[in-house]
Parts: structure tokens; sequence; C-alpha cells
């Protein structure tokens, strides 16, 4: 009866996988894959350093880029770091979260500007983390750059951007940093120092420095506009 039953859920995969891409599924064993993300679409880098795309069962895989060796996508944007260190984006641009000064090579229904395919943003970057609408990249000097919406702080640079709201440029906001992680509306950033720094939205204890800010959003939410430790 357990043998019956792994045949038909093989053969319900084959068929499931044969309605995406049969020429693809190929590329995309399990035992392939160098690094794997489920957040918005399904990103999946093989051991080939080919990144592929897909958003749903029976939608197709696409091929998005070669020579990659890192990910980090989000609901609205993506990145990937390729083998030159180099950091490609694209997705949604409507606060400047692409760091490519809001083009774009389409847009979607509300009239923002997405970019369809990657674009190169920058070079020297080894290591990238996205947030909702803002992100923030590693350069190998140890620099950090962010980028994209600022309007709780959270590039921690203080206010405004060069566009009032949000920076739609890398702008660089601090040295020796060894990790950076970009949430929803707040970022954190591990120094080699061993110290941790926040910014952003200041709820729920999410910037874990106390409670502190700086700037308080529409007489509501309180926000930390430079990094706190």
């Amino acid at each position: 009866m357990m043998k019956k039953c792994f045949l038909g859920m093989a053969l319900m995969l084959a068929l499931l996988l044969g309605m995406s891409s049969p020429a693809q599924a190929v590329e995309l064993g399990p035992d392939d894959a160098i690094q794997r993300c489920t957040l918005g679409y399904h990103s999946y880098v093989d051991s080939q350093g080919v990144l592929w795309e897909w958003s749903g069962i029976g939608e197709g895989v696409t091929k998005i880029l070669d020579d990659v060796i890192a990910i980090n996508p989000d609901v609205l944007l993506r990145a990937a770091i390729r083998s030159d260190n180099s950091l490609w984006m694209w997705g949604r641009n409507d606060s400047g979260q692409l760091g490519n000064g809001l083009q774009g090579d389409s847009t979607d229904n509300g009239g923002n500007p997405v970019q369809t395919t990657p674009v190169k943003i920058m070079d020297d970057v080894v290591a990238i983390s996205c947030g909702t609408r803002h992100a923030g990249a590693i350069k190998e000097d140890g620099s950090l750059w962010m980028w994209g919406n600022t309007a709780f702080g959270e590039l921690g640079n203080g206010l405004p951007g060069n566009r009032g709201k949000f920076q739609d440029v890398p702008v660089k906001v601090m040295d020796d940093v060894a990790a950076v992680s970009c949430g929803v509306q707040y970022s954190l950033v591990l120094k080699k120092d061993g110290s941790v720094w926040s910014c952003g939205l200041a709820v729920d204890g999410k910037l874990g420095n106390g409670g502190v800010s700086d700037s308080i959003y529409n007489d509501t939410w309180p926000f930390q506009s430079v990094w706190s430790c």
C-alpha cells in the first residue's frame, strides 16, 4: 500500500513539473542548489551559478542571470551578486529601492516604475540585504551603502533622502561593517568589532535599543533616523 502511495505521489510530481517547463525541470534538481529563496518569487541558483525564477506551478521557469553567487529577494525587489562581485537588481522601483535613480523598463497598474530584467547597480559588493522598500550592500572595503525608502529612517543617514522621503541611489552610511539585515521599515548592522546597530521604525522593540527614537512619523509612529547601538 505504501509503495502504491509513493508511486502515486511521484507520478503527481512528474505531472506538475511537466506543466511548468519539461526542458528546464532537469536543471532544477534538489541536489543541484546553491541557494533557494521563496519570498514573493521562487528563486533558485543552481550549481552552475544560473539564477532561475518562477511564481507558481504552471507558470514556467525563467532563466534570469548567469554567474550568480548569492541572491536576496524580497516581495517587491530582488538582488543578485555575480562572481565578479557586481550587484544586480530588479523589481518594483517606486521608492528608489533598486538604487538606479527611479528607472524601470515597465510600469505597474499604478504607474510606478518596474524593472523586469536585472540591471547593474554597483561593483565590489560582498553582501546584500533587501527590505520591503529599501536595501543595503556591503562592499569589499567594509563600507555599508543604503538606498530606498527613508520615511522611517531605515537608511540610518538621517532625513531626508535625495528625493525627500527616499534615496534613489546608493549612499555610504557606515564603515567596518560585517553584516547587514534589512527588514520591514528597519535595518540592523553587525560591525566588525562585534557591536550591533539599528535604525528605522521603533515599535514592538524591533530595534533592540530600549525604545530610543529621535523622530515621529505622522504624529504616531516613533522611529530612529540615525544608527543607535
